[in-house]
């Protein structure tokens, strides 16, 4: 019996320590690198990447058609009607910090596209941004889209207009998104589709237009905590409410919502819930709060 004993202890002690060479070599493989041009900042994609923008708002970052896919194997650019859109993939562990109180400017010039499209991604960082388009947009490309994603850090960003939506969540989940504004977009807040475990903390959304703002479909635990959401406004011509929700679980807690403008505050069978909510001044065009 003590021959089998021995021989699982030993077993294990070649598994532990192989674990741990591999985690030393994860830690190790992490870099960190400066950039200064969108030229560097797409050669700087890479899993394991902390890329410090150094950038200032008269030089921003603009995604055109002129980067070949050639660059990294990590993010290419996809047709998108009018130009081309930044499609980062497929890798792990990628930070993108730009200077504080500042934000680096990351700019999209065409109208269809997203600023930039995370596909397929994990342990993703995003701090001190500012994200837009430089031309307002219809129809479709919004700010920030994620599709596949999981573990995602969006903080002290300013993602605006004129995309359609700030941010775009698809089969997506453990994203936090925190003391960030979403501002000025041509069709909604955001949409977030077959995802789950998505928080909002201490975010700004206002001066949002045209149809629903916040959508949600199939979406489970999904909650804003000490949120302020206010001037909004939608057309009313596709029953346009504030809060649309399919088979989804959403909770507003602590949050501020006033003088939107919308048909209604949410449809009926939205699943929504609020925790100490203060609502005020908002203009419903079916019913009033």
């Amino acid at each position: 019996m003590k021959k089998p004993i021995l021989t699982l202890i030993l077993g294990l002690g070649f598994l532990l320590g192989a674990w741990a060479a591999e985690a030393d070599s994860l830690s190790i493989s992490r870099q960190e690198v400066s950039v200064t041009s969108t030229l560097e900042f797409l050669e700087a994609i890479a899993p394991g990447m902390t890329i410090y923008i150094e950038m200032n708002e008269i030089d921003p970052i603009i995604f055109t058609n002129d980067y070949p896919d050639a660059i990294s194997e990590y993010c290419s650019f996809e047709y998108a009607y009018d130009g081309q859109q930044l499609v980062i993939h497929d890798l792990e562990g990628l930070t993108i910090i730009g200077p504080e109180q500042l934000r680096a400017r990351l700019l999209s010039p065409y109208v269809y596209t997203s600023v930039i499209q995370f596909r397929n991604c994990k342990d993703i960082s995003l701090q001190w941004l500012n994200c837009g388009h430089e031309v307002e947009g219809y129809c479709t490309g919004g700010v920030l889209a994620f599709e596949n994603c999981h573990g995602v850090e969006i903080n002290n960003c300013d993602l605006w207009g004129c995309g359609i939506e700030g941010l775009t969540i698809i089969e997506s989940s453990g994203i936090t998104c925190s003391q960030t504004t979403i501002r000025d977009c041509s069709y909604s807040i955001m949409s977030i589709y077959n995802s789950r475990d998505i928080s909002f903390q201490d975010c700004l959304m206002h001066d949002n237009r045209e149809f629903e703002q916040l959508n949600f479909t199939d979406s489970q635990q999904v909650r804003f905590s000490n949120c302020a959401i206010w001037n909004n406004s939608t057309s009313g011509y596709y029953s346009s409410n504030l809060i649309s929700a399919r088979r989804s679980e959403i909770t507003f807690s602590q949050c501020a919502i006033f003088n939107n403008s919308v048909e209604a505050l949410m449809n009926d069978d939205a699943g929504v819930s609020f925790e100490n909510c203060t609502m005020l001044n908002n203009q419903y065009s079916v019913w009033h709060d």
